[in-house]
């Protein structure tokens, strides 16, 4: 082996194991401020730390989507309630023009109610129909609301591992500034070669070039989670804390059964198809008459003889029944 090769293995492990020593020494007996500013960066005791919870619920307060499923959800609720009811009485006034004279006196006005019995079994169903219909709606809010918080979670957790690693980079980038005083101290008392100085300063632009890409990716994020949460974009949100590890043990059966069991769009989807299932029966029970019955009582006047009969004067009143004839 050439002598010039045997001399650059020996000074590469010389420098390796100089830079190891350096930093066992610097783990050791890294001054106290330099600890307390890791330790702060780390946990973040120094910035405002922002939970999911919060995050969710501005989400949920502040999106028009929601907030349109919910009314269409509410008013859906409002006309199940009405379904089931009978058609409204319908009252009905004439005045004659002209009086019909009678025996009795003159015909003056006519007043009558009615109301409408639908066959039976149309009211249920026209319910139930309604009820399923209500079902269907809500179960599309909380689509709408599920969608709404995965996408949430998706840029918080996004947030969260930038935030992790920002803490761990300048964590880091705080280390090896040390680290590049000490190998400078040792240079200059002739205890480090220059190599090792070199290459912590490498190290150490190289950190800090991953610090300021992390920083430049904050912004967008920002963004993201503010156009969820209807906020202008350049609402500054404070770093969140630290996100524990969740695991979960589960096989694709049990996921494909989740889904079948908790799905939102799917249980829509079910109450969908039985309110087409409830509108069949009642279109097949349109076949059926209604009944209508109706109270009529016709206002008549005092007759203008010179000897008027004993009931003069007297009203009449008539009871009505009609069905209307299914074509």
């Amino acid at each position: 082996m050439p002598i010039t090769t045997l001399y650059r293995l020996l000074s590469f492990a010389a420098l390796s194991c100089t830079l190891m020593l350096v930093t066992l020494m610097v783990l050791a007996a890294r001054p106290a401020h330099v600890q307390a500013e890791v330790h702060a960066a780390t946990t973040g005791a120094d910035i405002d730390l922002g939970l999911l919870p919060d995050y969710l619920e501005r989400a949920a307060l502040n999106s028009p989507e929601l907030e349109a499923a919910f009314n269409r959800w509410k008013a859906a609720l409002e006309r199940a309630d009405a379904a089931g009811s009978l058609p409204d009485p319908r009252f009905n006034f004439a005045w004659f023009i002209r009086s019909v004279e009678t025996r009795v006196g003159p015909q003056r006005a006519r007043l009558g109610l009615a109301q409408t019995f639908p066959w039976l079994g149309k009211l249920s169903l026209k319910e139930d129909q309604a009820a399923a219909e209500a079902e269907a709606l809500k179960a599309g809010y909380d689509a709408v609301k599920w969608r709404l918080f995965a996408e949430v979670k998706d840029a918080y957790y996004e947030y969260a591992y930038l935030a992790q690693a920002v803490r761990v980079t300048r964590e880091n980038l705080e280390l090896t500034r040390y680290l590049e005083r000490v190998t400078t101290e040792r240079y200059a008392a002739g205890a480090s070669p220059f190599a090792a100085v070199v290459e912590t300063q490498v190290r150490l632009s190289r950190l800090e070039d991953r610090l300021r890409s992390l920083e430049d990716l904050r912004h967008p994020l920002m963004a993201r989670l503010n156009a969820l949460m209807n906020q202008p974009a350049e609402t500054e949100l404070p770093w969140p804390g630290a996100v524990p590890m969740m695991c979960m043990d589960v096989t694709r059966d049990d996921l494909a059964r989740m889904l079948r069991e908790s799905s939102p769009e799917l249980e829509a989807m079910d109450h969908a198809v039985a309110g087409r299932e409830k509108a069949v029966d009642l279109a097949r029970r349109e076949y059926y008459p209604d009944v209508t019955l109706g109270l009529e009582s016709i206002l008549t006047g005092d007759i203008d003889v010179p000897n008027p009969p004993s009931d003069s004067g007297k009203d009449a009143v008539a009871a009505s029944m009609s069905i209307n004839v299914p074509l």
